[in-house]
């Protein structure tokens, strides 16, 4: 709890506290009041989950963690945030975020079924959320209607030494403005 508060007090604020002042949740300032990860902890300081709120009452993913900081629970995948953003009237841009706290990403593979590829090294996120690594693209729509990418990633959780793959699709284009 301290670490990533110390590191991070640019990026993150602290939501809700005991009465001796202990940090029970801390929150990340994100792009704007909802979307953004939230932490919260034991008593004694060690993480005890992680969530990506999307709205006031879902998480897009979570992890739980026991007292000894083992991760007892996922649900759903790392990528957290997908962003696209409308360029000009022939290209988009994407941006895809992932929780990184316990992770060694590989590079994202993207591939869109009008023939883009993209081989990227994910970089820190130094602006919007904690423990996130992101990449971003530019995507030429010109001449179609609709673009999907399907994409994979693989990374090693540091905490148990084992490698798991990503593999999904999303729909990138028509973007909304």
């Amino acid at each position: 709890m301290d670490e990533l508060l110390n590191k991070n007090r640019d990026k993150a604020f602290v939501v809700d506290s005991f009465a001796d002042e202990k940090i029970v949740i801390l929150k990340d300032k994100g792009a704007d009041t909802v979307n953004a990860g939230c932490y919260s902890f034991y008593e004694s300081g060690k993480l005890k989950s992680y969530q990506f709120i999307i709205d006031e009452d879902t998480a897009d993913y979570t992890e739980e963690y026991d007292t000894l900081g083992n991760i007892t629970n996922t649900e759903w995948k790392p990528l957290t945030q997908t962003v696209i953003k409308r360029v000009n009237a022939d290209s988009v841009y994407l941006t895809m975020y992932f929780f990184a706290l316990n992770k060694e990403y590989q590079d994202l593979h993207l591939k869109t079924n009008n023939n883009n590829e993209f081989m990227i090294a994910l970089a820190d996120d130094s602006l919007r959320y904690t423990n996130t690594k992101y990449a971003s693209m530019g995507i030429s729509t010109k001449g179609r209607t609709e673009i999907t990418a399907y994409w994979d990633i693989e990374y090693k959780n540091t905490c148990t030494d084992s490698l798991i793959m990503l593999r999904d699709s999303i729909p990138v284009f028509p973007a909304e403005d």
